[in-house]
């Protein structure tokens, strides 16, 4: 039940009907904004409250590996190399989308267009066999 008192704080009493449990609230909200801005200026409250995620190390490398999979699949007549760059891209990109879901890290973006790009590579790969017959 809230009552308003003369000087405009709220004080506020509720029961729960399920548990009996009294909760209360502050009586007056004023003082909640009061407290938060001291704790900011000794410094208990950091000022940015937004914690900027580190990013990952493996996504960069395994997007720039699937870029050279590619120009390497456009460039060589080595389908060799094209095949073992291509596993080094997926590799590196799945171990990175792994390790930023689990460490929730940034650079998901990176690691998912490395594996787009080393599958597409994969896929021109295996028509280029499959239509030449040469390794």
């Amino acid at each position: 039940m809230e009552q308003l008192s003369a000087d405009g704080a709220i004080n506020t009493m509720a029961m729960t009907v399920s548990t009996g449990i009294y909760l209360s609230r502050p009586a007056h909200r004023s003082s909640m904004v009061r407290s938060t801005i001291a704790e900011r200026s000794r410094g208990a409250v950091p000022s940015d409250p937004v914690v900027k995620k580190p990013w990952n190390k493996l996504a960069i490398p395994a997007f720039f590996v699937s870029m050279v999979a590619v120009a390497i699949g456009f460039f060589t007549t080595s389908t060799i190399t094209v095949i073992g760059v291509v596993v080094l891209a997926m590799v590196l990109s799945g171990l990175s989308l792994h390790q930023i879901r689990w460490r929730e890290e940034r650079g998901k973006g990176f690691a998912l267009i490395a594996l787009v790009l080393a599958v597409i590579a994969a896929l021109v790969t295996a028509m280029i066999i499959a239509v030449s017959g040469a390794l």
